[in-house]
């Protein structure tokens, strides 16, 4: 079941939670089945429907995490139209930069400043690609926050 599971998600940490939530519908639903030499096409049909349902769900997390970080991203620039004075607003925004701890300071150098793409960034610290968008997105959220603050 775990190398159907890893065919339908390829992640293998998710697997075996899949795994287990299979075993727990097939425990639960044996008594329905009315002819054992179908069990195998049955327990495959349920890790599908399980790997399915991981997909969507990850999914769904994605276009929630991509829309928190558009609307961030949007709320950040609409910050700064707001403002008349560009140079201020710059300024502003390097003081904000400071104030922000300095790994989420270094990851938004390397995305803005240096242009590193998301994946290229992943490879350099040795961590993810969903790793370093999480980290941008917060990094981007704190930076508002600070922005926000010394705008006041």
């Amino acid at each position: 079941m775990l190398s159907k599971a890893y065919i339908f998600t390829n992640d293998q940490e998710s697997c075996d939670d899949i795994v287990q939530e299979c075993w727990l519908q097939i425990i639960r639903g044996i008594k329905g089945l009315k002819d054992p030499k179908f069990f195998g096409v049955w327990a495959y049909r349920i890790v599908q429907g399980k790997s399915v349902d991981w997909i969507r769900d990850r999914q769904k997390q994605r276009r929630t995490l991509e829309n928190e970080k558009q609307e961030s991203k949007d709320a950040f620039f609409a910050t700064i139209n707001d403002r008349t004075d560009q140079e201020e607003a710059v300024a502003k925004l390097r003081i904000a930069l400071k104030e922000l701890p300095p790994d989420q300071q270094f990851i938004l150098s390397m995305h803005y400043l240096e242009n590193h793409p998301v994946h290229e960034i992943g490879g350099i610290l040795k961590i993810p690609t969903g790793t370093v968008k999480s980290r941008l997105f917060h990094a981007r959220k704190n930076l508002l926050k600070i922005f926000k603050k010394i705008r006041q």
